[in-house]
């Protein structure tokens, strides 16, 4: 809001000194009139006096020096004092003038004081200005202070709060870093998918396939040019290849397993993980057919089921079986081949 310019400090003071000069130059006036009041008077004396001296010159002769010598000093007394009167009034023209002088002087004075005045009120009006943003700003930010000190506050009570509530203890398991072995000896199949696991019958399969190739021997053209299907056994079927091979003797042939497939029947094979880890279930029952000093365990994972391997890894060790891990591309069967690779168990 735009305030009032304030009216100059000078402006009573200046007609003050108006008023004194307005009335010294009325009493010069008064005194010149007094003085030439007194002049004329004297002249009209001396014109007087000229007039009997005059006269009593053209009567009496005699008496000429005495008249004029009274006559001349009255008149030279009135010259003097009128030189007087002349030259105060000199010095009284000399004095207002000075005194207009002084008070021109003033007058430039008080508007130089006045300007300083205005400048000084608008640079005060600006700094009160500024105070009183500066002021507004403070107390804006006297208020955020003031509501992060609560929150903080709210912080700190939430923290001593969640520290008071007892929390379960986190169980932190520790698995050593496993030495892997080829593995030579025993070995059983398991296969784990969409969270299931069920026996994967390789022996048994085997069996039957070398049973029937004894029982249906023909040419070996007949023999190798085709692929063999055994099964259903446990829910699976082998789809297995034959090559012929150097015998011992010179001239003879014989015929080892090249390649074989074990393809599931169904879709849910096996048993689910929770129900496998119960003592009674039939994951456990097949694992007690053997011998775990002497057995090697092979899992074949499949993609949607590598989280659930580690349970039964735990689970295998702990009744003393090694184990070996094949993880499987999704859709692909579980196969064997005598250019493969053997498991290597835990």
């Amino acid at each position: 809001m735009r305030r009032s310019t304030p009216e100059p400090i000078e402006a009573g003071g200046q007609d003050s000194f108006v008023d004194v000069v307005t009335n010294l130059v009325g009493i010069l006036i008064v005194l010149i009139l007094i003085v030439g009041v007194r002049v004329k008077p004297a002249g009209r004396a001396g014109n007087a006096a000229e007039r009997v001296v005059a006269s009593k010159s053209a009567d009496a002769p005699s008496d000429s020096g005495m008249g004029d010598g009274g006559g001349t000093s009255a008149l030279q007394n009135l010259q003097t004092t009128a030189a007087g009167v002349e030259h105060d009034i000199h010095d009284t023209a000399n004095q207002i003038t000075s005194l207009e002088r002084e008070a021109a002087r003033r007058a430039v004075e008080r508007d130089r004081l006045a300007t300083l005045v205005v400048a000084s009120q608008r640079v005060l009006d600006e700094h009160r200005d500024k105070l009183a943003s500066s002021a507004r700003a403070d107390f804006e930010l006297r208020q955020q202070a003031s509501g992060l000190e609560a929150e903080v506050q709210h912080s700190r009570q939430e923290l001593a709060a969640a520290n008071d509530e007892r929390r379960p203890p986190i169980e932190l398991k520790h698995y050593l870093t496993p030495l892997s072995r080829t593995v030579f000896g025993k070995e059983v199949h398991f296969r784990l998918a969409e969270g299931r696991i069920v026996y994967v019958p390789f022996e048994e399969l085997a069996e039957r396939a070398k049973s029937e190739i004894h029982t249906d021997a023909g040419s070996l053209s007949d023999l190798t040019d085709h692929v063999h299907t055994v099964g259903p056994f446990g829910g699976f079927q082998m789809e297995f290849t034959l090559t012929a091979t150097p015998g011992r003797n010179p001239g003879e042939v014989g015929i080892q397993m090249n390649e074989a497939r074990f393809t599931s029947l169904g879709g849910n094979l096996g048993e689910l993980l929770a129900d496998a880890m119960q003592p009674a279930s039939e994951f456990h029952r097949r694992l007690a057919q053997f011998d775990a000093s002497q057995t090697t365990v092979t899992v074949w994972v499949y993609p949607e089921s590598f989280g659930d391997y580690r349970p039964i890894n735990d689970d295998l060790s702990r009744l003393g079986f090694a184990v070996a891990a094949r993880p499987m591309p999704a859709g692909q069967a579980i196969g064997a081949s005598e250019h493969g690779t053997r498991s290597a168990a835990e």
